[in-house]
């Protein structure tokens, strides 16, 4: 009897960790290695600001921005409200900076320099977090990028963001003319005119400075553009941290802000890598479950529907090596469960399973074992390994009889058998054979 291996599925390597590595490894707590869907339940509710946040007609009003910044950091609502002060006490402290110089060109270079100053002591390419730049100084080019935007929006500068292939930039309008800001160098104020931005920041940031010429590696971005950037990079190093519970929270938050196609594949991927890494550690039932609870999230995924296949598969097959044979065929024919396998797939899995009831039976009931076998037609069809197997099973229960000469019994026998199965030559045989001791 031919085993059906187990589908290994691999996890879905997190696609385009934007400024990151854009190729993050997968694979500890929040779903560290011993965590389970029921103790540990993913949110796959987005936060209601993000809800909100996209309905709203952009420039956004700056106090939700604000909030909206730090909630994305992964804040709670509560915490988010201590560094709201802060924000506003920084909001007046550029103002009075800002106040030296009517030139708006001045104004917004002075918010780049005094945050650099009094802010920004740490690049840390992982640090998007616009609370721990506030709290610690540690900060990237998304945290950067953001807290500019927010204090140039507070003394009424027109600021958005670039973004490039793997990395994050702002551009601001002073006058007629809009400049680059790299937030990350104290020299990023129109960085393309600036001989020591050049000769550092490529060395600090490991990035290299797009110029507004080249057009094809820029894409400016909105207000929820920007705030997008730092929850995808949230989701990229929380998936390379292996804490795929913990990046559904983010994901589902861009998904909810933006609703485009970036964060829908991001999402898909999210909820593919959490319920693969179910599967490959043996949690499969957690890992089908949280593809069904997706559907309520995302539309019909293709993806998604493979990983739950497989996973259902590895279950079974599961369940078959624990010997829960009843449990196995019970999961099979689950409604809820049943539409995630092709129709072979299953027909294979339930033949291999009726395959091994009947073996288990045959051990005390050669009659039992053709029944079962006889169930599994009428279930899956006449396949022609259930059909071999059936007349074995009834041909060894007539030799039952017939060897211990009760031929009216081994008579019955195979005329049940031929009634089912009635081109069977070895049945046919068999009849004849018992035909002629009959008289």
């Amino acid at each position: 009897m031919e085993y059906p291996a187990i589908k290994l599925h691999r996890m879905a390597l997190l696609i385009t960790a934007l400024l990151l590595y854009f190729n993050t490894q997968p694979f500890s707590s929040v779903y560290g290695d011993s965590a389970l869907l029921e103790d540990n339940p993913p949110r796959l509710e987005p936060l209601p600001i993000a809800v909100s946040l996209a309905g709203m007609i952009e420039p956004l009003p700056l106090d939700i921005l604000a909030g909206a910044a730090l909630e994305f950091s992964g804040l709670p609502g509560s915490t988010a409200d201590l560094y709201r002060a802060e924000i506003e006490d920084l909001f007046a402290r550029v103002a009075a900076v800002a106040a030296d110089s009517d030139d708006p060109a001045v104004r917004a270079e002075s918010v780049l320099l005094f945050m650099h100053e009094h802010l920004l002591k740490i690049y840390d390419v992982r640090q998007t977090r616009v609370d721990i730049l506030i709290e610690e100084g540690s900060f990237n080019c998304v945290s950067s990028a953001v807290l500019y935007l927010l204090l140039c929006r507070s003394i009424g500068l027109k600021v958005w963001a670039v973004r490039t292939a793997d990395h994050a930039f702002c551009r601001v309008q002073a006058g007629k003319t809009a400049y680059d800001v790299e937030t990350t160098s104290s020299a990023g104020f129109d960085p393309g005119s600036k001989k020591e931005f050049k000769d550092e920041f490529g060395k600090v940031t490991g990035f290299s400075y797009v110029s507004p010429a080249n057009y094809t590696g820029r894409q400016e971005v909105d207000e929820r553009g920007l705030l997008a950037l730092i929850l995808f990079n949230r989701v990229a190093f929380l998936s390379e941290d292996r804490k795929y519970g913990a990046a559904m929270g983010p994901a589902v938050d861009a998904y909810a802000l933006l609703g485009d196609e970036e964060s829908y594949d991001r999402l898909i991927v999210a909820f593919s890598n959490l319920s693969s890494w179910h599967g490959l550690h043996g949690y499969y039932r957690q890992g089908v479950e949280l593809i069904v609870q997706a559907a309520d999230v995302v539309s019909h995924n293709s993806t998604l529907i493979k990983v739950k296949s497989d996973l259902l598969h590895n279950w079974v097959i599961e369940l078959v090596e624990n010997k829960e044979l009843e449990n196995a065929a019970s999961l099979l024919n689950d409604e809820r469960y049943r539409d995630s396998l092709e129709r072979d797939e299953w027909k294979t899995l339930s033949i291999y399973i009726y395959q091994l009831q009947a073996q288990e039976a045959a051990a005390t009931s050669f009659d039992r074992a053709a029944q079962i076998i006889k169930a599994a037609v009428i279930s899956v069809g006449a396949a022609p390994e259930l059909l071999r197997s059936y007349e074995h099973y009834v041909h060894n229960h007539f030799v039952e009889f017939f060897n211990k000469q009760r031929f009216a019994e081994a008579n019955r026998v195979i005329d049940q058998g031929l009634a089912f199965m009635p081109r069977s030559s070895l049945l046919l045989k068999d009849q004849v054979l018992v035909a002629e001791n009959l008289d």
